[in-house]
């Protein structure tokens, strides 16, 4: 996302204390580079800025110099981060099964792992006669098309990152599973629709746009609860995380690690450092003495509803 739009951002990301930097998405059409004006639209934008409640509407935005390009910004990074223990991930995301190869060449040789974005909100607008985006989320066959692609031209570890939309995400992982990818990324945005009810008309340029926050938090942490428990997939846990108590929840649920954009978009950089050290500090304050005693703890302490009702139900006289 655009925290990490160029060398100069992801080198903030690196210096905010991060364990890792995801590159945006790059794209071979030129129409996809250029952005449009305005580019997001802020719901609630004085609870935004102390980091409560709202909601964060964007166009779609890929990245603004051509793969080849933004692979270089990547590789300029990679010194840093590897000095700071910063792992660097490329996200990718095409049409073609022959644009999937050649966008893992291009961004194979500067990455630690690869990203199959398969989620983004904007995929179904863009993609013309090519599924992309969204629009593969719920397509386990068409998902292991592109993984065996991206596996002729590289080894690295690959993550895959799911729609919020795609439906049954649990039976979609368990799909997933017998591919050769290492983990999934739950979940990306939804796709949303604001009208500017004075004109009648969207209130960003385009139709639809992605549409996220805070408040989609546990809808995402429901996702990687039920995951977890029923896959041996690593999870990285997206969506709605606005600091560090909904990191925590993420890991929790079962996340391994976890990701952030819209607020460090809002407030700037410094998110990262104030959730690395809230993380810690609860850890330190709970007598933790590795978040590895957190990870998917609710997995074991969660009763299912249907065993809620069971309890509930009075006793036959």
């Amino acid at each position: 996302a655009t925290p990490t739009r160029n060398f100069e951002m992801m080198k903030r990301c690196v210096e905010a204390g991060v364990g890792g930097l995801v590159g945006k998405s790059a794209s071979f059409q030129r129409i996809e580079q250029l952005h449009p004006s305005p580019c997001f639209y802020v719901m609630y934008p004085d609870q935004a800025r102390v980091g409560r409640f709202y909601s964060l509407y964007s166009t779609a935005q890929l990245a603004e110099l051509p793969p080849e390009d933004y692979a270089k910004e990547m590789e300029k990074v990679r010194p840093l981060a590897e000095e700071n223990n910063c792992r660097v991930i490329s996200d990718i995301m095409t049409g073609s099964l022959e644009e999937w190869k050649k966008m893992a060449e291009i961004f194979a040789p500067v990455s630690d792992m690869l990203e199959l974005n398969v989620a983004c909100p904007f995929g179904g607008e863009l993609a013309g006669e090519e599924k992309k985006g969204s629009l593969v989320s719920s397509n386990p066959e068409l998902i292991g098309m592109i993984v065996k692609a991206v596996r002729e031209v590289t080894d690295l570890p690959l993550m895959i990152k799911l729609s919020i939309e795609a439906g049954d995400l649990v039976s979609i992982c368990q799909a997933i599973e017998g591919m050769e990818v290492k983990a999934v990324h739950l979940t990306h945005r939804f796709t949303g629709l604001e009208i500017d009810i004075n004109t009648g008309k969207p209130i960003l340029s385009q139709t639809l746009s992605g549409y996220g926050g805070p408040w989609m938090g546990p809808l995402s942490r429901k996702w990687v609860a039920k995951v977890a428990s029923a896959t041996n997939l690593d999870i990285c846990g997206g969506g709605g995380i606005d600091g560090w108590r909904d990191a925590i929840a993420h890991i929790m649920a079962g996340a391994s690690i976890i990701q952030m954009a819209a607020a460090p978009m809002l407030r700037g950089h410094q998110v990262f450092t104030e959730t690395v050290e809230g993380i810690e500090n609860f850890l330190d304050t709970q007598g933790y003495k590795s978040i590895n005693e957190i990870k998917g703890c609710l997995l074991y302490t969660s009763p299912s509803p249907r065993d809620l009702s069971t309890s509930r139900m009075p006793s036959s006289a």
